[in-house]
Formats: structure tokens, sequence, C-alpha cells
């Protein structure tokens, strides 16, 4: 099943606004790499997530996250504020190879087989 990545593009004032989710096929929703503020709401957007980090990254909830030892959180949704005067759709488009190749990269790790020769 495919995974399909929904974005809203939308300009408030002088700032383009990025929103996103992702429909979950064979990745996980949780894919979207924020900082932690150790509080209820979500730092600034760092990135797409890695294989590694799916199952290394505890997801906000809206519950706080202690900073130690969680220096950036995941989350299912996607948001972005670009100003205005920059390209957005450059931005858009580094969202969306991101995610293509997480998911590439995921379905690489989904199908592993390894022969081990036991004496």
């Amino acid at each position: 099943m495919a995974n399909t990545l929904t974005l809203t593009i939308n300009l408030h004032g002088t700032v383009w606004e990025i929103d996103g989710t992702l429909t979950s096929g064979t990745l996980p929703t949780d894919i979207f790499m924020y900082n932690n503020t150790g509080g209820i709401t979500l730092g600034s957007f760092v990135g797409v997530c890695s294989v590694d980090e799916l199952t290394r990254l505890q997801t906000h909830t809206g519950v706080a996250i202690p900073v130690f030892g969680n220096k950036f959180v995941k989350s299912p949704t996607l948001h972005i504020a670009v100003p205005h005067g920059t390209d957005h759709t450059t931005v858009v488009s580094t969202v969306v190879s991101s995610v293509r190749l997480l998911s590439k990269q995921y379905q690489a790790n989904l199908n592993i087989t390894q022969v081990y020769q036991i004496l």
C-alpha cells in the first residue's frame, strides 16, 4: 500500500505556512522531526526522520518530554513557517524528496534475509 503525503500551503501575512500529514501505508505516520522544547509544544521543524530515528525518537503527543536525552522528537504532523520572499517551493520539494527517500530506505530494511550457517 502506498503512502500519501498531503501538504497545504497558505500565505498568512508575510509567512508561508506549510502543513502536512502522511497517510499510513508502509511507513509509520510520525516521520516529521522537531526540536524538543521540553514542554507541551513542538520546537522548530528539523526534517524528515531517517530509518534509525523512526525507532529511536519519541513521538510528541502534547505531553512534555524531558530534553535531556531527547533533543529531538517526532510528530505525525508537519508545520513549517517560511518567510515571504523565501522560495517555499524549494522547501516543499525538499520535504517530498526526503519522504520518498525515507520510504525507499524503509522498504529496503523490511525485506532483509540473513542466512546463518550453524556447524
